[in-house]
């Protein structure tokens, strides 16, 4: 007798391990099918295309990853390589939240039809995926989203709608003047108060000619700006011309004293093809260039 009870409740203590088990692993199920990712790996990623409300304006970023990196497509410009890799792994890697509907909300009340971003992201097998955000949020500030050709609604708990709507100078490489193929046979430079070519200056002290050039290279844009609006220079400049057998670079510099701004018109001529860039860089810069003197470049004969 005691051992058929024991068995008994042996069958039984396995029949709810069992059940438990079975109920766990729908639950896990259930909570995993709450969850979305899209098909996409950011490596792979070729191509994004963003357009996004600006205020009342509608603002396009067409996108594209060369073997030069990540270009706005429009007009070669650069972009920022490093901010585009870390926006496509956090595309990658999001995982959206499917929104339960309640019997009263349909998906007219998300404002899909004009959404504040609609984004298409393309791979390298012409894989398309399309992410919509909504101008609509829920109570925590998530915004909801909608993904493909999709009827759900998913939130997404991550930065990703920050970095889609940062200002576009994020999306825009920093740096006008990176590649050096050749050494600059001239580099002349007219500040406020000198004129003259470094390469020529006597006893010249080459690692400032380097650090110099390092000087150029890292000069950080804060802000691209139509090159008719404060680029079309009338008084006194600051510039500097760097000329190699293929390879041109030119700077010149003006500080705005009605805007308190400093503006420079950026030009690279490179094998006969040439790009110029007006951009706004921070003031500090000003102090530096326009008291340039060949004293700077010579070596300490002590």
């Amino acid at each position: 007798m005691r051992n058929s009870k024991f068995f008994i409740l042996l069958s039984v203590v396995v029949a709810m391990g069992v059940a438990a088990f079975y109920l766990e692993r729908n639950d896990d199920k259930k909570e995993a099918a709450k969850y979305r990712r899209l098909s996409v790996q950011a490596d792979q990623i070729s191509s994004v295309f963003i357009e996004r409300k600006v205020g009342d304006k509608i603002e396009s970023l067409d996108l594209a990853k060369t073997s030069d990196g990540w270009v706005f497509r429009n007009d070669i410009m650069l972009a920022d390589s490093e901010y585009m890799k870390d926006m496509t792994q956090a595309i990658e890697s999001a995982e959206f939240e499917e929104v339960i509907l309640s019997p009263d909300q349909t998906l007219d009340q998300f404002h899909f039809d004009k959404p504040a971003v609609h984004i298409k992201i393309l791979d390298n097998l012409n894989r398309l995926n399309i992410l919509i955000m909504s101008d609509r949020r829920n109570f925590a500030g998530q915004p909801y989203f909608k993904l493909n050709q999709e009827k759900k609604i998913y939130t997404l708990n991550t930065d990703l709608d920050k970095k889609i709507l940062n200002k576009i100078i994020f999306f825009q490489d920093k740096h006008v003047f990176k590649t050096q193929r050749e050494e600059f046979k001239k580099i002349k430079v007219n500040s406020l108060n000198h004129q003259f070519d470094i390469v020529t200056i006597p006893h010249l002290d080459k690692s400032q000619v380097t650090a110099f050039i390092d000087k150029i290279k890292n000069l950080t844009v804060q802000e691209y700006v139509a090159l008719e609006v404060k680029c079309d220079f009338k008084s006194p400049v600051v510039s500097v011309m760097m000329s190699a057998d293929t390879l041109n670079w030119s700077l010149k510099l003006l500080l705005d004293h009605k805007d308190k701004k400093l503006y420079a018109e950026a030009e690279i001529a490179d094998q006969g093809k040439s790009k110029k860039y007006c951009v706004e860089y921070d003031t500090s810069y000003w102090a530096y260039f326009s008291n340039l003197s060949e004293q700077q470049f010579v070596k300490d004969q002590k």
